[in-house]
């Protein structure tokens, strides 16, 4: 996130919206970040607060935000309305700063991970995403 942002996160004033129970937050206040930790869920709100207590909660999802330097999505952009979530990050981002969105993708190369989203695919209903090139020679 630092190099594609282009910034570190020490000393900037930064929302981690949707922050859940806190895995990224910690994250980010790991690395010098002033952060705001924003979750509209009640029980992962608590969750968070009984886990980083330090950290300043704000419930919330993308929508009435504070200024900011950083701006994080982790694991959560897909909750959110974009055509209200985008324009809020702009109106709130100080100038130079950044909206980071980001979400873990499986390594489909790796037998069990492969074979884990298979599954859930299966489960759910939903093809796989993922061409499966043997048949092709």
């Amino acid at each position: 996130m630092e190099e594609l942002a282009d910034r570190s996160p020490r000393g900037a004033r930064t929302i981690d919206v949707g922050a859940g129970a806190g895995i990224s937050t910690r994250r980010l206040h790991d690395r010098g970040a002033h952060v705001v930790a924003a979750e509209p869920g009640p029980g992962l709100a608590a969750e968070l607060h009984r886990a980083l207590p330090h950290i300043p909660p704000a419930r919330g999802d993308g929508s009435g935000l504070p200024f900011a330097d950083l701006i994080t999505y982790a694991q959560s952009w897909h909750w959110t309305d974009p055509g209200r979530s985008t324009p809020e990050a702009r109106r709130v981002l100080r100038p130079g700063g950044a909206l980071a969105l980001r979400w873990y993708v499986s390594d489909h190369w790796v037998p069990w991970a492969a074979a884990q989203d298979t599954r859930l695919r299966r489960s759910l209903g939903v093809g796989t995403g993922v061409e499966d090139t043997s048949a092709h020679g």
